[in-house]
């Protein structure tokens, strides 16, 4: 289970007992959400469930996050938890545990692989060159990241399709073609112009 999915678990655990105890009323059709906050004194993992179920409960945001927490279980990866105004409770992760989490995915291929619902497809093409100018760098950037995507979805469960479009039909090859041939009549001493819209980069000599 990811850490994101075990706070929301610790969120939910809270709530159901602080219901049983009494602290609050029940909490009916309510989904806890977890986010990385903007500003890291405000923790790894943030939660504005109190904000969202303040009207439910009848209790104002800050008194509801002050209650919650009292109810929160401990958890190895978790060093502390605190509130911050108009009603966050923010989660700090312990950096041993961070620390630990090296050796866990070095021995753990499968680490961070979330399973998807059902079978899908997707198609990514990279590179894709232009074949009537020449290969530059970012040619080499988008296979690097094209590839490292197409990865990633496999590894999620996607179907990946990776696809090179080689564009070697049309108008603009067929100049090309003529272009080359001018310059190889050229090279040998032949007489030639370049045909309208040809290309005149030296990377054709």
């Amino acid at each position: 289970m990811l850490i994101r999915d075990e706070i929301i678990s610790l969120l939910e655990q809270a709530l159901k007992s602080a219901e049983n105890a009494g602290a609050i009323s029940s909490v009916p059709n309510h989904t806890v959400t977890v986010e990385h906050p903007n500003r890291e004194e405000h923790g790894n993992f943030s939660s504005n469930l109190p904000l969202k179920i303040q009207g439910l409960v009848k209790i104002k945001a800050l008194d509801l996050a002050k209650i919650i927490i009292e109810y929160i279980p401990t958890h190895d990866a978790v060093e502390r938890v605190e509130i911050a105004p108009p009603g966050f409770i923010n989660f700090f992760l312990s950096d041993k545990w961070v620390a630990q989490q090296a050796s866990v995915i070095a021995s753990d291929y499968t680490f961070g692989q979330i399973p998807i619902e059902g079978e899908k497809s997707i198609q990514i093409e990279y590179v894709s060159a232009n074949p009537t100018g020449p290969i530059h760098v970012g040619n080499g950037r988008g296979a690097a990241i094209g590839s490292s995507l197409a990865n990633t979805f496999k590894f999620t469960g996607y179907r990946v399709q990776q696809e090179y479009y080689i564009n070697d039909g049309g108008t603009q090859v067929l100049i090309f073609g003529q272009t080359l041939y001018a310059r190889y009549l050229q090279l040998h001493g032949s007489e030639a112009s370049l045909p309208d819209n040809g290309y005149p980069g030296s990377y054709m000599i």
